[in-house]
This record gives structure tokens, C-alpha cells and sequence, in this order.
């Protein structure tokens, strides 16, 4: 995020990042235990990856459609690292490539949120960027096939067509997302803008197998390569996270990868339902809190089939007329989750360390 000094003409130049071949290199090198486990392993992009940018599931799109199926900006707030930070989401025009029904039938051209596809997409072009990029891509710009995204979309479990992907695509690069938060003084806000993915390069159509493929390259968002530049993600599995059935549980995995650095069999990680509802934003379909409160019990139960927790317990918060003012729900880890998290560590001091020196001998 910008600070309170960064002016318009240095917020602009965001738009296209240029990072240090070192820093990209530590980007993707993972610590591992074999060379075999390196085609598992992503990063967690900090503020970025667990802000809820995909929360908007598509039932919510069609309640929030009006009579031309067009959606208006949609606002949310959330909190991270006990700062607030709002969210603007201006979803995207694009071409019905879906099958018609109810909702769209007879209809040209349709809006969108980026919702839960477009996640995945998102951690597939990341994942082909990590494996695929040379000493030119200092621009953090990722080159790829339609094909190679619809196959590393399938290596992590999930099938789409091309017709799914290319329509993804369009989502995330004509959709705008405004992050913003309060200036440290107290005047206005601080705020960046930008689409989801930057300077889609492509062809509309889609190939047969006869055809040379065609070649197609984006541009992360500039929150992405600031990260990069500070060091501010950490090591994870991707598999594990894209095995999950629901985005909530992929919600709540990526935000134990980012808060519970601490893992420890003596210091359990412990989030009260509040804080999923406000921080996730994916709670908001659900009338009753018991239900809620109950679709967060099955996610948890998918990160223990997982292998990340072996148990979790709820504690219920009383309010002074004796009613249930909130829940807190107490994660026990694995021993595996704890090995990952102290690799991960350990990763992370490695690429302070190392960008440190590099700082430091390019300004003697």
C-alpha cells in the first residue's frame, strides 16, 4: 500500500513494477525436503491473498443483479493486522460465454464479480509464473497457453474449459479493485486502483488441437509485486489448498499460512466467528447465524481431513443478558503444519537476509 507521502505520479508508475532479478530468484525458490515437492509449493502474497477480493459467490451476483442483469460497485470492509481497509470491487463487462438460462438468457453481454474461478486461475498463473519466468520477466509479467492454464488448473484438481478460463481472464482484467485505508494523520484516505490483472494480451477465440497455440501474457497486480520487492509472502502448499471443496476453507487455510507463524502444539491458534465473518466477507448469504456458524465447522472439518489441524474446539462468548454474543473457535495443529511453518520461517529470514545484503552493496 502506498503511504501518505506517495504522490499521484509515483502511484501510477505501480502499474508496471520493475523488480531485481534477486528478488524475483527468491521468489521461487522453496525450501523443501526433495526437488519433487517444488512443482507443490506457491507463495502467500500477505495483505493481498487474504483480503476477500473473491468473496462474492455467484449466488450473490444474481440477488444482486438488477432487471438488465447489471451489478453496481460493491463495497466491503475488512481488517488486517489490526488496521481497516476497505475494498471497492467494479466488476467487469464481458461476452455470455456461459449457457443460457433463467438469468441470462438473451443476453450479449454480462457483468461479473471475480468470484471463486477466478481465484484459482489467479494461484494457476502465479503457480505457471513461478515455474516459467527468465531474466526478461523483471516486469512481473506472466506468458502463458490457454492450454498451459487449463492444464495446471487440472494438476491442482480443478477441470475447466477453455471457454471458463478465457472468461476468467476477461473478469480479472476488466473488473477494477480499490483498496483503500485511512492516512496515518487522519486526512483522507490512501488508496490504490487497479484491475485484478494488467494488460491482458490474448486472442478471442478458442483453438482446436490442430492449431499452434496461441500466446497469451498478464500483468500481476502492482500489490503483488510490491510484495515481492519487501519480501512479504511465505511459503505454502499449494495443493493442499486447492484440494478444498469451499473457498471459506481456502479463506481460513491461507490466513493460518499468514497469521499463525507461531505454530506450536503449546500455543493454539484461536479466531472468533466475528472475525471470519468480517475479515472472509463469505458469510453474508447465510439468514441464520447457525448456519454460518455451522458452514465454518465444515470447513475446519476439511482442513483437519487435510492434515493441518488435528482438532479444533468451540467456546461460545456470552453477552450480559445470557445470549451467545460470539464464537471462538480454538485450532490445535499438526505436527506437519508446524514443520511447514518453521521451514517457512526459516525461508523468509533467508530472503530478508539475502535482499538486506543486496540493499546494502547496491548503495556502496
Amino acid at each position: 500500500m502506498p503511504n501518505q507521502t506517495t504522490s499521484p505520479n509515483n502511484i501510477k508508475k505501480q502499474d508496471k513494477p520493475k523488480l531485481r532479478q534477486q528478488q524475483l530468484d527468491l521468489f521461487k525458490q522453496f525450501y523443501v525436503s526433495n526437488a519433487a515437492d517444488q512443482q507443490n509449493y506457491s507463495n502467500l502474497i500477505g495483505l493481498w491473498d487474504v483480503m476477500p477480493r473473491y468473496s462474492i459467490s455467484r449466488l450473490m451476483m444474481n440477488k444482486l443483479r438488477d432487471e438488465r442483469s447489471v451489478l453496481r460497485p460493491y463495497y466491503m470492509d475488512f481488517q488486517y493486522r489490526n488496521e481497516t481497509y476497505s475494498i471497492e470491487i467494479q466488476p467487469a463487462s464481458t461476452k455470455n460465454r456461459q449457457k443460457p438460462n433463467k438469468t441470462t438468457k438473451g443476453i450479449e453481454v454480462i457483468d461479473y464479480y471475480p468470484s471463486a474461478n477466478e481465484e484459482l486461475v489467479e494461484e494457476a498463473l502465479r503457480k505457471i509464473f513461478i515455474e516459467k519466468y527468465g531474466s526478461e520477466d523483471t516486469s512481473l509479467i506472466v506468458r502463458f497457453t490457454i492450454y498451459e492454464l487449463c492444464e495446471m488448473l487440472k494438476r491442482f484438481g480443478h477441470t475447466r474449459s477453455k471457454i471458463e478460463v478465457i472468461q476468467s481472464l476477461e473478469v480479472m482484467s476488466r473488473s477494477k479493485i480499490i483498496v483503500s485505508k485511512k492516512a496515518v494523520n487522519g486526512r483522507g484516505k490512501v488508496y490504490i486502483v487497479s484491475s485484478y490483472l494488467n494488460d491482458l494480451v490474448g486472442l478471442d477465440y478458442i483453438q482446436d488441437e490442430t492449431e499452434a497455440p496461441a500466446n497469451w501474457s498478464a500483468r500481476f497486480h502492482p500489490m503483488v509485486a510490491e510484495a515481492i520487492k519487501l519480501e512479504n509472502y511465505r511459503q505454502y502448499d499449494l495443493k493442499i489448498l486447492m484440494d478444498y471443496k469451499t473457498q471459506l476453507a481456502r479463506w481460513i487455510h491461507r490466513l493460518l499460512i499468514d497469521k499463525y507463524v507461531f505454530a506450536s502444539k503449546l500455543k493454539p491458534f484461536e479466531i472468533r466467528y466475528s472475525t471470519i465473518k468480517r475479515d472472509s466477507q463469505m458469510l453474508n448469504n447465510y439468514g441464520r447465524e447457525r448456519d454460518a456458524i455451522e458452514a465454518i465447522h465444515c470447513s475446519f472439518d476439511e482442513i483437519k481431513s487435510a492434515g493441518v489441524i488435528y482438532s479444533f474446539g468451540v467456546k461460545n462468548m456470552f453477552s450480559d443478558h445470557g445470549k451467545i454474543a460470539d464464537v471462538v473457535f480454538i485450532l490445535s495443529p499438526t505436527a506437519n503444519f508446524i514443520s511447514e511453518v518453521k521451514v517457512a520461517n526459516k525461508r523468509k529470514s533467508y530472503a530478508e537476509n539475502e535482499l538486506s545484503t543486496g540493499l546494502l552493496e547496491s548503495r556502496k
